[in-house]
């Protein structure tokens, strides 16, 4: 499955119906991605989550290396923001120029100056590719003229147990084609073409949903009462319009 997200800078002119961007089940669409996809493995018993090693985070042109079970990052369509460990976060920040440790309603999260452009790019595995996150991405929200919140949070419950140190989310992943793939288990990113970066910004046009064809005939063998999940053979192209989509696609 994959997820091309836009993004909205303009709130005051959104309509009550806005394209949130493509979703598509089976398969991938190439309109919306341009070069190759770069694919990293999920790791042998990570099984669980969409769960890849992140290898560094360039923040200002100054990259931070991290490594094993604590670079696990959950890529997660259904996070706003990018959350980890206390300890790479306040590293992060102290190499943003005026940034601060957020309180109160804040708290957990960092402030900086509104008028710094901050650069943050990601790199995953093995792969030397890296994917940078657009400043008005990190710029959470403003809450003074000339103070800002990042979208990097402190994630509490980092490293504890099986759950990833990290989770990337929407904040990243409107900035790469995301893809999902089952066989290897693996999840790749790719650079946004021109069509899907003119879906960004207030007043695009709401696109219809569409329906792939089936590529394969699937047979419900479940009996009453159970439940069976698809094994991922029919491609389905839907478009986002503020809409949430969680959970399997199950047959009963």
């Amino acid at each position: 499955m994959a997820f091309h997200l836009t993004r909205y800078v303009n709130d005051s002119s959104v309509r009550n119906v806005e394209p949130g961007g493509t979703f598509t089940l089976g398969s991938t669409n190439s309109t919306l991605y341009t070069g190759e996809i770069d694919y990293t493995n999920i790791p042998s018993g990570a099984i669980g989550y969409w769960t890849i090693p992140l290898n560094t985070i360039s923040v200002q042109s100054t990259p931070i290396a991290l490594s094993g079970s604590a670079s696990y990052a959950a890529i997660d369509t259904g996070t706003t923001l990018l959350g980890g460990p206390s300890d790479v976060v306040a590293q992060i920040y102290s190499k943003i120029p005026g940034s601060a440790p957020g309180s109160g309603n804040y708290e957990g999260y960092y402030t900086y100056p509104c008028s710094t452009d901050v650069s943050v790019s990601l790199t995953f595995g093995t792969s030397n590719q890296s994917w940078p996150i657009s400043p008005a991405d990190f710029r959470l929200v403003a809450i003074s003229d000339d103070t800002c919140v990042g979208a990097l949070f402190t994630l509490q419950s980092s490293g504890s147990g099986s759950t990833p140190s990290w989770i990337i989310g929407d904040t990243f992943l409107k900035n790469v084609y995301s893809v999902f793939r089952a066989s290897p288990a693996s999840v790749g990113f790719a650079q946004l073409s021109e069509v899907a970066l003119g879906m960004n910004g207030a007043n695009s046009p709401v696109p219809t949903p569409t329906l792939g064809t089936p590529a394969a005939t699937v047979t419900s063998t479940s009996t009453s009462g159970s439940s069976r999940c698809l094994p991922g053979s029919i491609a389905i192209s839907v478009i986002l319009s503020m809409v949430t989509i969680v959970g399997s696609i199950c047959a009963t």
